[in-house]
């Protein structure tokens, strides 16, 4: 599996102008019941790709793609919401704004290679 987060990272980050990024990538998930997650430490350029490797294997190609590619994403919305959670609006719906942001970054992007 980590052969194959590696080569989904490779394909999409240069696409996603993400290449002064250093990925790592790790099968130990924080958050429970995560298929996957970003570990990105703002504002540095490195990131960590954590995946529960019993989830993704049960994911269709398309699928893992799609899961890889929002964790990549969350690197382009975490600095909004790093600075978001220290303003006035609840945690939960800033943490919303970021997830629906990221999703709709991932299908942009994904639905523009087809093309």
């Amino acid at each position: 599996m980590k052969e194959q987060v590696l080569a989904i990272i490779e394909k999409h980050k240069s696409n996603l102008f993400l290449d002064r990024f250093w990925f790592e990538v790790s099968d130990k998930v924080t958050t429970k019941d995560a298929a996957a997650e970003l570990m990105f430490r703002y504002p540095y350029l490195d990131a960590c790709i954590n995946y529960n490797e019993e989830s993704l294997a049960k994911e269709t190609p398309e699928g893992l793609e799609r899961t890889i590619v929002h964790e990549m994403c969350h690197i382009i919305t975490d600095p909004f919401y790093a600075k978001a959670c220290n303003r006035f609006a609840s945690q939960d719906e800033i943490k919303d704004e970021r997830e629906l942001l990221t999703d709709y970054i991932t299908n942009l992007y994904l639905k523009n290679l087809k093309k």
